[in-house]
């Protein structure tokens, strides 16, 4: 979005290359569609296909509380928190440092189940928060500290990720990158599940090339043929990672089926939202919410004011 709105009319058009290179045999159509969405419906950047952001949850954890899959709806993901919990086990590992992340990725993707918050999780630096969807999430976040550990408030992803693998709560959003980072002793009993709706969170926009058209032919060429290389390489990359066999783990089978099931995209909040919200606002607003230190229009009310803060940085 920020190439594509700022340098968009600077850029080759990119169609005739993903074409030649069957560039979208194995791209996610979801973030295929972004990237021209971005580029007012064509494509001007070639999305990095990167990593995806959803739900580990612990198998052993869920057959403790007789929950048989991972829920498909939210509302059946509120009642598996209620079954967790009923047994004693914690639902959620959560963290109010570091943007808030874990919760975020939560509260966004549950926004985007309307069409208002969808919407607006498309918005490039919203000019307000004060939106119905916004305090929606304000309303999730709530519900969502309810439901995960003590040590939470004022804590680094770090506590989140301790106590997911040591078997002290029982779900934890992140990304794919941290199937490796797993003990491998704990990762058999760990699953991968897109959120509720079939949503994937991910950057498209952090990872896309593009091409200055104002460069001479001969730049413009090697440009390209570089894109070509790079699309080439990761289309193989893909394709092996998508043709392993069932003898690899569930947990890397559960990815692949998520990221190939046509799910829902959501953008990534990171890349949306300006760096005050999220370097300084959330770090005070999260955790005072949680604890109902604050309303929730208070909350919103914090994260509209970012905005003007934001301008003052620039």
């Amino acid at each position: 979005d920020r190439v594509n709105g700022m340098y968009g009319k600077y850029l080759l058009d990119l169609e005739d290359l993903a074409k030649e290179n069957d560039y979208e045999a194995t791209a996610n159509a979801g973030l295929m569609a972004a990237c021209r969405d971005a580029g007012g419906g064509t494509l001007k950047t070639i999305p990095y296909q990167p990593n995806v952001f959803a739900f580990f949850y612990n198998k052993d954890l869920f057959e403790q509380a007789g929950i048989e899959e991972f829920p498909q709806t939210w509302e059946e993901f509120w009642d598996c928190c209620e079954k967790l919990q009923a047994r004693a086990i914690t639902p959620l590992g959560l963290h109010t440092e570091g943007t808030g992340w874990s919760a975020m990725l939560l509260a966004t993707a549950e926004m985007a189940d309307s069409e208002e918050g969808a919407a607006f999780m498309n918005e490039l630096y919203p000019g307000s928060y004060q939106k119905d969807c916004i305090y929606h999430m304000a309303d999730t976040l709530q519900k969502l500290y309810k439901y995960t550990t003590k040590d939470a408030m004022n804590a680094d992803f770090d506590v989140a990720y301790n106590n997911f693998i040591a078997g002290k709560s029982a779900m934890l959003a992140n990304g794919y990158w941290m199937i490796d980072q797993l003990p491998e002793e704990f990762r058999e009993k760990v699953r991968f599940s897109p959120f509720p709706g079939n949503k994937l969170i991910s950057s498209p926009e952090t990872f896309g090339w593009a091409v200055v058209d104002s460069y001479s032919d001969e730049v413009k060429q090697g440009a390209v043929e570089f894109l070509k290389f790079r699309t080439k390489k990761n289309k193989k990359l893909k394709e092996d990672l998508f043709s392993q066999d069932q003898n690899t783990s569930r947990l890397l089978q559960d990815y692949i089926r998520a990221y190939c099931g046509q799910p829902q995209i959501v953008p990534n909040y990171q890349v949306k939202w300006n760096s005050v919200l999220q370097e300084s606002t959330l770090g005070e607003a999260l955790p005072a919410l949680a604890q109902k230190k604050i309303t929730q229009a208070d909350f919103v009310r914090m994260l509209t004011e970012s905005i003007m803060e934001s301008k003052k940085e620039e």
